[in-house]
């Protein structure tokens, strides 16, 4: 009296819903145990298949936040996707925030506070060092994807350019020789682009060995 239920015995049956231009509005796998909204193959728990598809999740009240919540089996700590109701998008570990989107578009790693002033006030990505770091200092890595390689392979390369792709600047690192156990020697190469060229000219090297070339 209290509830509706669909195929209570639990077979192997499907359940479909029409909307006025869908056939399969809401469709539930009865064999594979899935939903599909716009599909009637259903690839994944729950399938949204449109032309545009979004999910919105919407709180009630001006400042409650909306969000995502992750549990892997067998734990209690959740991941977590949120936007606080102050235009900040949050993603959080174990009740720990780990990044955040500012109102201002700015990438946050490791501070959920937005600088106010100085270069940081206009900086795209703030990164604050986690209290197991140096002094607290903030770190970027750039990685190669192999753990061994020869001379002349890069390493990483910062850019300076515009929306259109074209570069100004760079420094790049390349290992000076061939890597290996305890060995890695790297080299740092910077650039620039003249006045009436289109790509950089390396203008000095920093050697493994502290040579300026």
């Amino acid at each position: 009296s209290s509830e509706v239920v669909f195929n209570d015995g639990s077979n192997d049956v499907d359940f479909r819903v029409e909307s006025n231009g869908q056939t399969h509005m809401l469709f539930v796998d009865g064999g594979n145990d899935r939903v599909g909204i716009g599909t009637s193959s259903p690839t994944t728990t729950v399938d949204v298949n449109a032309s545009q598809a979004f999910l919105q999740l919407k709180s009630t009240g001006g400042t409650n936040s909306a969000g995502i919540q992750l549990v892997p089996g067998g734990q209690s700590q959740a991941f977590y996707i949120y936007n606080n109701g102050s235009r900040n998008l949050i993603f959080e570990d174990h009740a720990t925030e780990r990044l955040r989107v500012d109102s201002s578009g700015r990438l946050l790693v490791g501070t959920s506070t937005s600088p106010t002033a100085g270069n940081g006030q206009y900086a795209n990505i703030v990164i604050q060092g986690y209290p197991n770091t140096p002094a607290g200092a903030g770190h970027i890595s750039l990685q190669r994807g192999q753990a061994a390689f020869g001379a002349n392979n890069q390493i990483g390369l910062i850019n300076f350019g515009d929306n259109t792709g074209a570069s100004y600047a760079g420094i790049e690192c390349y290992a000076d020789a061939d890597s290996g156990t305890n060995d890695y020697p790297g080299r740092l190469v910077f650039s620039s682009t003249a006045d009436g060229a289109s790509s950089p000219t390396e203008r000095m090297r920093i050697l493994s060995d502290g040579t300026i070339a």
